[in-house]
C-alpha cells in the first residue's frame, strides 16, 4: 500500500558528505512514494562487520576538523545515523548546485533521507579519498558504492551497483559543519541503474577504509593567484595563457563526463567543462580555497546548449562545478572537476535519458 508523503517532507533530509548527498537527491527525483514493508529488515540482511580497530585508530591524531568528517562517513558505514549527523549544526543547510533539488536545513532532515537510503542501497559505503582542510572549511572527495535491492520509481532493475565520485564543500562555525554543497553527477547513478548491465560485485567495499590523502597546510598565497587565472584560461579557452599555467604533463579528470587523460590537448579540448554549452554568457568564480599546494574552486556557468539534437535551440543553462587542483613548481600539475549534469544532459537529449533500454536487467 502506497503512502505518499507531501514534497517537502518527502525531500527534506539529502545526504551530507561524500556523494551520498548527491544521490540521496537522486532519490528525490526517480523515487517512487511508497512505504517499504520492513526497512530495519532490509538494513540487517547487510548489516556491516564492526569496524576495524586499525582503520580508527589514528583518526583522533588527524588535524581538525578532517577528523570530524573521517569520523561521520565511518558512522554512517556503520549504520549509526546519530553519529553520521553529530557533527552538523542545528540550522545546517545542505544544498546541490544545479539539481534542482530544495536546500535541506537541519540535522534531523539529513538523518531521515540517510535511513531512506540504506533502504534501497543496504551495503552503501562512503570512501573518503582526499580531504583539504582550511581554518573555517573542508573539501572532501569521495567515492560512494551501493547495490540497488528496491525498486526506484520507473526503475524495476534489481541488483545493480553504482560508482560514484564527488566532492562537498563544508562550512565550519563553532565547531560544527553550518552549510554543505555537494558537487556530484546525478545522471552517473540513473544511467548506471538504468542501462547498464553490471549488477552486483561480490567483494563489496569494508565499512572500515585507509586513511585518506589530508592537505591542510597554510594558504600558498602566490597559488591563489596562479587558480583564479587558470579557472578564467580555461572556461575561455584561452590556450596561449592556459599552456603557461599548466604542466605538459597535466592530469585532467572530468568527473562529470567520466573523461580522463593527460596533456593539455586533453585538457582544452575532451576534457573541457563548458562541453555541451554553444555559448557561455557568464563564469562566476563564487569562491577559492588554498591549502599547501592544493587549490580549489566554486564556479556558476551560464550559458545555452549547443547540440544540435537538443529539443530545441538554445536552452539556457546554469552549471555549478567545483575544481580542485594541484600545483607543482606553480604549474598545474593535476585537475579534478565534479558537477551535476543532469539538467544539461536532460536539455541535450530529452526524457530517453532516463528510460530503461530493454533487456538492461
Amino acid at each position: 500500500m502506497k503512502n505518499c508523503e507531501s514534497p517537502q517532507k518527502k525531500r527534506t533530509g539529502l545526504a551530507r558528505h561524500g556523494i551520498l548527498s548527491f544521490t540521496l537527491a537522486t532519490l528525490s527525483v526517480i523515487v517512487a512514494c511508497d512505504n517499504p514493508e520492513s526497512p530495519q529488515a532490509q538494513i540487517n540482511r547487510l548489516q556491516p562487520p564492526p569496524p576495524s580497530v586499525n582503520s580508527r585508530q589514528s583518526v583522533a591524531a588527524l588535524p581538525y576538523p578532517a577528523q570530524t568528517i573521517i569520523a561521520a562517513d565511518s558512522a554512517f558505514n556503520q549504520r549509526n545515523m546519530t553519529g553520521a549527523v553529530a557533527h552538523l549544526s542545528s540550522q545546517v543547510l545542505l544544498s546541490e548546485p544545479s539539481s534542482g533539488v530544495p536546500t535541506l536545513r537541519g540535522p534531523d532532515a539529513v538523518k531521515t533521507k540517510f535511513e531512506a537510503f540504506v533502504q534501497y542501497f543496504p551495503d552503501a559505503r562512503i570512501t573518503p579519498l582526499r580531504i583539504l582542510t582550511g581554518p573555517d572549511w573542508v573539501i572532501s572527495e569521495t567515492k560512494l558504492a551501493g547495490t540497488q535491492t528496491r525498486t526506484l520509481g520507473q526503475n524495476e532493475n534489481r541488483n545493480k551497483r553504482f560508482i560514484l565520485h564527488g566532492a562537498n564543500v563544508h562550512r565550519i562555525q563553532d565547531n560544527s559543519v553550518s552549510e554543505i554543497r555537494v558537487y556530484a553527477d546525478a545522471a552517473t547513478v540513473v544511467h548506471q541503474l538504468r542501462h547498464e548491465r553490471r549488477h552486483a560485485n561480490p567483494n563489496l567495499p569494508s565499512d572500515t577504509f585507509d586513511e585518506p590523502n589530508i592537505i591542510s597546510e597554510p594558504p600558498n598565497t602566490l597559488l591563489e593567484a596562479k587558480l583564479s587565472q587558470f579557472i578564467t584560461a580555461w572556461y575561455n579557452a584561452q590556450e596561449e595563457k592556459l599552456l603557461s599555467l599548466v604542466s605538459k604533463k597535466v592530469s585532467v579528470e572530468n568527473h562529470m563526463w567520466h573523461q580522463a587523460g593527460t596533456g593539455t590537448s586533453f585538457l582544452l579540448d575532451q576534457a573541457r567543462p563548458t562541453r555541451g554549452l554553444r555559448s557561455v554568457r557568464q563564469i562566476d568564480i563564487r569562491a577559492t580555497y588554498s591549502a599547501g599546494d592544493w587549490g580549489a574552486a566554486e564556479i556558476v556557468v551560464t550559458g545555452s546548449t549547443e547540440e544540435p539534437q537538443a529539443r530545441e535551440q538554445a536552452i539556457p543553462i546554469r552549471l555549478s562545478h567545483l575544481v580542485v587542483l594541484r600545483f607543482d613548481s606553480e604549474r598545474v600539475q593535476e585537475v579534478d572537476l565534479y558537477g551535476n549534469t543532469l539538467s544539461i544532459r536532460t536539455a541535450l537529449y530529452g526524457p530517453e535519458l532516463f528510460r530503461p533500454k530493454k533487456g538492461a536487467n
